[in-house]
């Protein structure tokens, strides 16, 4: 993902240069051999959404207002900064990673100079809309602003996987399952089965915030959840 700085601008250089920043910031602290690894939130999950939302807006620019407005490069520009620092703070259970994020933001795109606040503002809120929270009953409650396609676009990218082709969405499935319980830990029957209602439920309640990345991402793989759900709890009675 990284570009010689050579070959950029001023105002590119900086934000390519933020972008590598965040990356190595975060295979440091949750990737492999990392201090505080996160499978499910490591550089890898960054990587594919900074790639997903690129996509999405690229869906949208490129088919006339049929999926949303025109996101021009500079809003765009903006939008890879909130994707590349949206879970540079992520503690699993914390309600306020989001803020955290978002205030680590600021503080290193302003240290940049080459943003005005403004822009560092925009960019914050279009982070905010990946705030992912559940009602009583376990449905989806996401933050994107209704009518706000930056923040919308966002959300989708960040969850974007599990609308993925299935060998990508069975490999992250695989890495948040070993980030759900402590690193080491001996998965049981009865845990993989939790762990399958739990993410059942959460595909079933699922609903993409905008038309194009309903369309690049249609594979949600409810079924085979469910079927591989059955034969680990078969498996459990016998």
């Amino acid at each position: 993902m990284s570009v010689p700085y050579e070959s950029l601008a001023g105002r590119e250089r900086s934000t390519q240069a933020l972008i590598d920043w965040a990356l190595a910031q975060i295979a440091e602290k949750y990737g492999q051999g990392g201090s505080e690894p996160h499978p499910s939130h490591d550089e890898r999950h960054t990587k594919w959404v900074m790639y997903a939302q690129d996509l999405i807006i690229e869906k949208i620019n490129d088919n006339s207002g049929e999926y949303g407005d025109y996101i021009d490069p500079h809003t765009a520009e903006l939008m890879r900064l909130a994707a590349v620092f949206h879970d540079i703070v992520h503690t699993p259970g914390d309600p306020d990673n989001e803020e955290k994020s978002a205030r680590m933001l600021a503080a290193m795109v302003r240290g940049a100079g080459a943003y005005s606040e403004s822009e560092i503002e925009l960019a914050q809120r279009i982070l905010m809309s990946t705030t992912l929270k559940f009602d009583e009953g376990g449905q989806i409650i996401q933050g994107a602003e209704e009518g706000f396609l930056p923040g919308q676009i966002l959300a989708d990218a960040d969850l974007s996987v599990i609308g993925a082709r299935y060998p990508i969405f069975w490999e992250s499935v695989g890495r948040y399952l070993l980030e759900s319980k402590p690193m080491g830990w001996q998965f049981s029957a009865e845990d993989l089965v939790e762990f399958a209602d739990r993410e059942i439920k959460f595909l079933d309640s699922h609903q993409f915030l905008t038309p194009a990345a309903e369309k690049l991402f249609p594979h949600k793989p409810t079924n085979k959840f469910q079927l591989a759900r059955t034969k680990i709890a078969n498996s459990k009675l016998k």
